[in-house]
């Protein structure tokens, strides 16, 4: 396909339902209209083609409209993290050369003089500003779609430039493993700044389903049973959260797909998923493949869902000498956004991911841990998500984030931080890892934390300094 035609889509679906919010459903013909009316709007605000914008708002039918109507306009949409400190905000919006920051708020937004044009959500989206379906054009795959900010666990997040065709690629694959159809809804529980809630939007639109924006003062379960949705995607946290709401558990057995990803999913999660009967599918991603890489497929072995999956439609992946997974296809990011420049250096042949893995003879990907998290303890190599997890694997143990920390004797030692309801007792947890790694692996210290990640997954600096900061406190002279 040359182009990705909304249009066509809207009238092909019609009266089926497109966005549905609490405050009302869309379908796909108003869709269109609203997506056209603000397309008029923003071409009155002064947006150029081609301009980077930045947007800052929570999940919203607004921000959906806005989304494809700057796409409309050949601008480039930038969601931002609605939980950056307001201090970080100016540099995001500087490393995406954007000059325009849409907010759902005025004060979410103020800025001194010297920083971007702020509009509101409220002066653009305006579905009753004279757009007509007809104004909608073909968006070209080359066109750049959007700017996500990787999660920047390690350092500073950078701005992966997508395509149109990125994005559409990434869904038709998608929606080739997991059926999708008219008239389905999937709940949107994940922010559009992810990559993982923008595809959403995209899979929907393809397959004639609906997004569902999730309540914000109502739980994920709430959500699926107050709108019957069909499809969601959750990273681990937020599976194992719903689990503990009996009806959410069984309104998900109804569903038709439970997508997980974002990070790793401890084996006694799955394995509760999988005695659930709930329709799971687990995946691998990262932002520069606009999504999904590898999921697993349909009624899949319980074996296998303790994998990434396997490949899919439009994507291609190898593992290195080194054993770090290699991708490239359809899905590969244009590049970073670097001085008002696309790089497109890593964007080009195989794209190195930075994650270690590994694939089994039916071609189902094991994910080891990011490359860049691994340090030696007494001459032996460590990854921390193996130790993650094991620890996941205690009952009680919502999440864990493992470093290193600096030891006179070993070099360093691992460090766990955990969030938990039970608070097992240290020496069960000792005792239970013992079953399972090699003693050098058993971290030196378990500190209660609610761990809270920037994004979807924790920033180890941030927690790698929280250790240091507690191992201070603790010491003699700290007190």
């Amino acid at each position: 396909m040359d182009a990705f035609d909304l249009r066509e889509i809207c009238v092909q679906y019609g009266s089926l339902p497109a966005l549905i919010s609490a405050s009302g459903t869309m379908d796909y013909r108003a869709l269109a209209s609203s997506v056209a009316g603000t397309r008029a709007q923003i071409k009155k605000s002064g947006i150029l083609s081609g301009e980077a914008v930045g947007i800052l708002s929570g999940n919203t039918a607004e921000m959906i409209l806005l989304i494809l109507a700057l796409m409309q306009t050949g601008s480039i949409p930038v969601p931002l993290n609605t939980r950056l400190p307001r201090s970080v905000l100016p540099e995001y919006l500087s490393r995406a050369e954007c000059r325009k920051l849409i907010v759902q708020s005025l004060a979410a937004g103020s800025a001194d003089g010297d920083g971007p044009e702020i509009i509101p959500v409220k002066n653009l989206v305006k579905p009753e500003s004279g757009g007509t379906p007809v104004d909608l054009e073909p968006l070209q795959m080359e066109q750049s779609g959007g700017i996500i900010f990787t999660s920047g666990s390690l350092g500073k997040a950078a701005a992966a430039v997508h395509s149109i065709g990125n994005y559409y690629y990434s869904a038709l694959g998608s929606n080739m493993n997991i059926d999708l159809a008219p008239g389905d809804k999937w709940l949107l529980s994940l922010p559009l700044y992810h990559v993982g809630g923008l595809s959403v939007i995209f899979r929907c639109l393809l397959a004639g389903a609906a997004v569902v924006i999730a309540d914000r003062d109502a739980t994920p379960g709430g959500n699926i049973g107050r709108y019957e949705t069909t499809h969601i995607s959750l990273v681990g946290t937020q599976l194992h959260r719903l689990l503990e709401e009996q009806t959410a558990v069984t309104k998900m057995k109804r569903m038709k797909a439970v997508l997980i990803g974002g990070g790793p999913v401890g084996r006694r999660l799955i394995s509760s998923v999988v005695g659930e009967g709930l329709p799971v599918f687990v995946s691998y991603g990262l932002t520069e493949m606009a999504s999904q890489v590898t999921t697993t497929v349909k009624n899949d072995s319980p074996e296998h869902l303790f994998t990434a999956g396997k490949l899919l439609p439009y994507r291609e992946m190898k593992i290195s000498e080194e054993q770090e997974i290699l991708v490239r296809g359809r899905t590969l990011f244009k590049g970073y956004m670097d001085n008002g420049k696309i790089d497109p250096g890593r964007s080009s042949g195989w794209f190195a991911t930075g994650d270690l893995g590994s694939l089994d003879e039916s071609g189902y990907l094991s994910v080891l841990g990011r490359r860049d998290n691994m340090f030696i303890s007494g001459g032996e190599n460590i990854q921390p998500e193996e130790i993650e997890m094991a620890l996941m694997d205690i009952p009680g143990i919502e999440s864990a984030v493992v470093v290193d920390i600096p030891d006179e004797e070993y070099g360093a030692r691992p460090f766990a931080f955990i969030t938990t309801d039970k608070d097992p007792a240290q020496e069960y947890i000792r005792s239970f890892l013992s079953e399972r790694l090699q003693r050098y692996k058993i971290p030196v210290h378990f500190v209660l934390e609610k761990i809270k990640p920037l994004g979807l997954k924790p920033q180890r600096q941030v927690m790698r300094q929280k250790a240091l900061e507690w191992l201070r406190d603790q010491s003699p002279a700290g007190r």
